[in-house]
């Protein structure tokens, strides 16, 4: 599959209300399973610009409790993916750059990689990003502790 397409793909209103029903109900006996999160949040992030920000913060959420059953590299993944979706390419790239200091082969990561630079490029951002790349370097720090310590 394209990685611009999963960058670009919408979801329709009818999936995200499951998804979201599924997570509220969970919610309302008072555990969410961390599927359940993942996949509302999955959900979100292709979905308008506030529900992508709140499904950051759900994959914010499941790297800082350490989910087991989710593979931190797919909630890295996904995190970039958003904040591309965004336009934070920022952001972005240190999430794919941290992803791919784990799995320097990752195929999809380094596609995403490129295509993060492209649109920076076509953005007129470029110049921006190198400059905003030393700012959003302590956030990286962050995220590598948050990584290396909950393996």
């Amino acid at each position: 599959m394209d990685i611009g397409h999963i960058i670009d793909e919408r979801i329709s209103n009818e999936n995200l209300q499951h998804f979201r029903n599924i997570y509220l109900n969970e919610l309302s006996v008072g555990e969410v399973s961390p599927n359940s999160k993942f996949n509302y949040a999955h959900a979100l992030i292709r979905s308008n610009k506030k529900d992508i920000k709140d499904g950051i913060n759900l994959f914010l959420e499941i790297l800082q409790t350490n989910e087991e059953a989710i593979p931190k590299r797919d909630v890295v993944y996904y995190l970039a993916v958003a904040y591309t979706r965004l336009t934070d390419y920022d952001r972005a790239l240190v999430f794919v750059n941290h992803l791919l200091e784990a799995e320097g082969n990752n195929r999809q990561a380094l596609d995403l990689k490129e295509c993060i630079e492209k649109r920076m490029k076509s953005s007129g951002l470029w110049g921006a990003a190198i400059i905003g790349a030393g700012v959003i370097g302590i956030a990286g720090l962050t995220l590598s502790a948050i990584l290396s310590g909950k393996k």
